[in-house]
Parts: C-alpha cells; sequence; structure tokens
C-alpha cells in the first residue's frame, strides 16, 4: 500500500510538471505533455479504485474493473521506459547519420525531434490504454490475459533498445 501510495505521488502529473519545468522545458510544452499524460495515463489507471460491484443490477450487466495489479503497473511503466528510451537512441543514431526504417515514425521525425518523442509517446500510451480496455483476448480459441500481452511487447522493445545500444557503441568508436 506504502508502495502505491509512493508510485501515485511521483507519477502524478503536477509532479512530472515540476520536474519538467525543472529541466528547463518550457512551461507551455510542460504543461501540454502533462495534460496528455493525465488524460491518456494518469486518470483511470493509477487512480482507478471500483473493486468490487455493489448494486445487484452492476452485476448483471457486462462490466469492466478498472483496478490493476502493481505487476501490471511495473509492466507498463517499463514499456513507457523502453519506449522513451527508443526514441532518445533513435534520435541520437539519427543525429549521426543512421535512417528510421519505420515510415511512420521517419513521417513525423521529418517533423521534427519533439513531434517524433510526443508521437511516439502517444502511440506508445494508445497502445497501452487499448489493451487495459479489452482485459482479454480470445486468440485461436485461448484466452490471452493482458499481462502476456504487457510481456509480449517488452521483449521486442528491450530488445530494439539493445540493439539501438549496441549501434551507439559503435558510433562512438
Amino acid at each position: 500500500m506504502i508502495q502505491q501510495k509512493i508510485i501515485k505521488h511521483y507519477m502524478n502529473p503536477l509532479h512530472i510538471y515540476c520536474r519538467m519545468r525543472d529541466m528547463g522545458i518550457a512551461k507551455g510544452t510542460a504543461m501540454f505533455l502533462c495534460r496528455i499524460y493525465e488524460c491518456c495515463f494518469f486518470k483511470g489507471f493509477l487512480t482507478g479504485s471500483l473493486a468490487v460491484l455493489r448494486r445487484e443490477e452492476e452485476r448483471q450487466r457486462p462490466y469492466e474493473i478498472d483496478r490493476h495489479s502493481l505487476d501490471t503497473l511495473a509492466a507498463i511503466l517499463l514499456i513507457v521506459l523502453l519506449s522513451i528510451l527508443d526514441a532518445f537512441f533513435t534520435l541520437d543514431l539519427v543525429s549521426h547519420g543512421a535512417v528510421e526504417l519505420n515510415p511512420v515514425m521517419a513521417y513525423y521525425l521529418d517533423h521534427g525531434p519533439l513531434v517524433f518523442f510526443v508521437v511516439k509517446y502517444l502511440l506508445t500510451c494508445a497502445s497501452i490504454l487499448l489493451i487495459l480496455l479489452i482485459k482479454d483476448i480470445h486468440f485461436i480459441k485461448t484466452k490471452v490475459q493482458t499481462n502476456t500481452l504487457f510481456v509480449l511487447l517488452i521483449i521486442p522493445l528491450a530488445l530494439v533498445v539493445q540493439w539501438e545500444l549496441h549501434l551507439i557503441s559503435f558510433v562512438n568508436k
């Protein structure tokens, strides 16, 4: 319980806004990014609290419960961290002459590094929200839980970051 309160404190949009300002990010940009973060990630995920349906009529209709485990939170934070690392490493490699092979991200990279970073972050958050909303997926007559999907996202993201670190080590030689 204490860990969850600490995580909620440090993941609070106001706290993140203050840290962005401390890093020298402009007020308007920090405000814009924190509003997106609040809408896409903070509300409904970190502040969700519905654990039990209390009314009989609520139990009779389909519903979604918005409380998630700390394991799910850890997986989501790892996915977001890996995505952010991927964005920074991609920007570093592109500045040294590499080419972005993903045509969608290459399009946004042409519009500038901030646009590239924001779009990458928003696409990552949208994917996470979509998986959280679906809850369970039936795939080839098998029920797949969201935690399994998060693990399936973490593995390729970690491999991409590892590959980028390998490339960066060659660039810096």
